[in-house]
């Protein structure tokens, strides 16, 4: 995964050898992933992951308003699978869900059966 570089996932910048939150870096290992943090101070570094905030913000909710986070949400699951994933994405040239059905969904792993070790547990209130 691609991060910038804020401190709740790296402690230290450095291109060579950032210092991780080490939360973050269990919650890696947990998943089997790795965490990139980007080079500081270059934020073309992030590839397109600014790309789906930008796109969502610019087309799905700006100049509109909601009457609570709920009825946001309703809008933009429907607005996500009527809008944003009916569209030819501009890179793949191609549907984007069809493009993570076929391509992306089975190279996906599955989510270990316990992740009580990592993620801590809700505190009830």
């Amino acid at each position: 995964m691609v991060v910038d570089n804020l401190k709740a996932a790296v402690l230290q910048a450095d291109w060579y050898d950032p210092e991780l939150n080490p939360k973050l870096a269990e919650f890696a290992r947990f998943y089997g992933t790795v965490i990139l943090p980007c080079k500081p101070g270059m934020p073309r570094h992030k590839g397109k992951c600014e790309a789906g905030v930008d796109y969502a913000q610019e087309n799905a909710v700006k100049g509109r308003r909601f009457e609570s986070l709920g009825a946001q949400n309703i809008y933009l699951a429907e607005w996500e699978r009527n809008v944003a994933d009916t569209r030819i994405h501009g890179t793949i040239h191609q549907q984007v869900r069809p493009f993570f059905l076929t391509a992306e969904q089975p190279l996906l792993l599955p989510l270990p059966a316990d992740s009580s070790q990592v993620l801590p547990r809700a505190r009830g209130g």
